[in-house]
């Protein structure tokens, strides 16, 4: 049997990514994220701590099932700490631990 396309979409999105997606998030919810990706930074360098730690804003968005958007603004909160810098390229932020 199979599954009408139109009762497909509407599964997805209802799903709770896509709700969460379209909502805006809480100072305290981005201080959280802020600090998950600091985390992740630490356990990357403690991987190889010869290396600098450079990410992808959409390898973010995936490890941590968010939107794109959100990361952008968690990466901007970590910038105004001194956390992370924007590099020349888009898209791709350095991390300090």
């Amino acid at each position: 049997m199979t599954i009408p396309v139109r009762e497909t979409f509407t599964r997805l999105l209802k799903h709770p990514v896509w709700r969460r997606s379209r909502r805006d998030l809480k100072t305290d919810e981005i201080e959280y994220l802020a600090q998950s990706v600091v985390d992740y930074a630490r356990m990357r360098l403690d991987l190889n701590p010869d290396e600098m730690v450079v990410v992808e804003v959409d390898e973010l968005a995936f490890r941590f099932r968010e939107d794109r958007r959100v990361i952008g603004k968690v990466l901007c909160v970590l910038e105004g700490q001194r956390r992370a810098e924007k590099t020349k390229l888009n898209g791709l932020w350095r991390l300090m631990g």
